[in-house]
């Protein structure tokens, strides 16, 4: 998964999540590095958007369930409380706390194609 960001221009930024296997299902691991790439992105003075997209157009199915077969609650618990960081860190309301104006999810549409299209892994 890509974890830095990629600027397609001063106001437009780009990130890429996923493997492109199991529609992209974001490990725990993955979740967790979500917010400090959010973090990142509101550091950067003048940009306005930031398109999230998936790897071979699948934006993301969620958890990889294929981590909890032998995980114990706690470990399915900190899988949870990963994926909200990650949502809240993305909030659009977050503009109050210095974020960009608008994050897109894409799901493989124009935006991609003409801004995104040399983003890679």
């Amino acid at each position: 998964m890509t974890t830095s960001p990629s600027y397609v221009a001063a106001e437009v930024a780009c990130i890429l999540v996923g493997f492109g296997i199991k529609h992209n299902a974001l490990r725990t691991a993955d979740w967790s590095a979500l917010p400090a790439v959010a973090d990142e992105l509101a550091s950067r003075s003048g940009l306005n958007v930031v398109v999230i997209r998936g790897v071979d157009g699948s934006f993301s199915s969620g958890p990889d369930l294929s981590e909890w077969q032998t995980a114990d609650t706690r470990y399915v618990d900190r899988t949870f409380a990963a994926m909200e960081a990650a949502l809240e860190a993305f909030d659009p309301a977050g503009r109050s706390r210095g974020r960009p104006a608008a994050w897109r999810a894409d799901c493989g549409q124009a935006v991609h194609e003409s801004r995104c299209g040399a983003v890679s892994e």
